[in-house]
């Protein structure tokens, strides 16, 4: 199993006047091996805290890491 990530989207400036600004990321999970995996389960540990904008516009308190 490997995990990878990439920055799809990145600001040149701080969006609003409190200086902060949305990446956007995107994270592959790929199985390397011939057997299928299940029950894959993934954590994303960061090296400060982040908040986390959902698809329909709610956020996630600031954290560290996002479990998957």
């Amino acid at each position: 199993m490997a995990v990878s990530w990439v920055p799809t989207e990145v600001p040149r400036a701080a969006q609003d006047g409190q200086g902060i600004a949305g990446w956007v990321y995107q994270f592959t999970a790929c199985n390397r091996g011939p057997l299928p995996i299940s029950d894959v389960r993934v954590e994303i540990q960061l090296a400060l805290k982040v908040q986390r904008v959902h698809y329909d516009g709610h956020r996630n308190e600031p954290a560290d890491a996002w479990p998957w």
